[in-house]
C-alpha cells in the first residue's frame, strides 16, 4: 500500500507546485527581464504622465531585429529611464530628456549612436530615430499602463 501512494504523492506534489506558481505569476505579455525595470521598488511611475508605460513599436525600414520591439518608460521625481527591447537585444536609453509629451534619448547599438525623438498622444506614440544607417519613422501603441 505504501508503494502505491508514492506515485500519487508525486503527482499531487507536482500539481501543488504548478498551482502555487500560477498564484504568483501575472499574465504579463512581456518576458520577466522586461519587468525588472518596472518593478524596481525605488521607481514610482507618474500615473498622470502619458509617456510612462510600455509601448509596442515598429520602426519602418529598420534592419531586421531592430524593426519592432517594446519601449519601456518609467519616471521618478521628473527623471525618466528608458529601456528598448528588440529582437536583437535590450538597450538602455541615455541622455533622456522630456518636455511635455515628447521624449528624446540616445542608444548605443552595435557601436553606433542612435538618437530617438518620440511624442505621445493618448495611447499612441510616434517620431523618428536617426542612426549612421539612416532615419526611421517610429510608430507605437501603449501596451502597458502604469497602475
Amino acid at each position: 500500500m505504501k508503494n502505491q501512494l508514492n506515485p500519487i504523492k508525486g503527482i499531487f506534489s507536482i500539481f501543488v507546485v504548478i498551482a502555487f506558481s500560477f498564484c504568483f505569476v501575472g499574465h504579463a505579455t512581456v518576458p520577466s527581464k522586461e519587468i525588472v525595470l518596472l518593478k524596481d521598488k525605488n521607481i514610482t511611475t507618474m500615473v498622470g504622465d502619458n509617456l510612462v508605460g510600455g509601448w509596442e513599436y515598429t520602426a519602418q525600414g529598420a534592419p531586421e531585429g531592430y524593426d519592432k520591439g517594446l519601449l519601456l518608460i518609467v519616471g521618478q521625481d521628473g527623471k525618466y529611464q528608458v529601456q528598448v527591447q528588440t529582437g536583437a537585444g535590450t538597450f538602455v536609453g541615455e541622455n533622456v530628456t522630456v518636455k511635455k509629451n515628447t521624449i528624446s534619448f540616445s542608444l548605443m547599438i552595435e557601436g553606433g549612436l542612435v538618437t530617438v525623438n518620440l511624442t505621445a498622444n493618448g495611447s499612441k506614440i510616434s517620431g523618428k530615430s536617426s542612426s549612421p544607417e539612416g532615419d526611421y519613422v517610429i510608430e507605437g501603441v501603449k501596451s502597458i499602463s502604469p497602475e
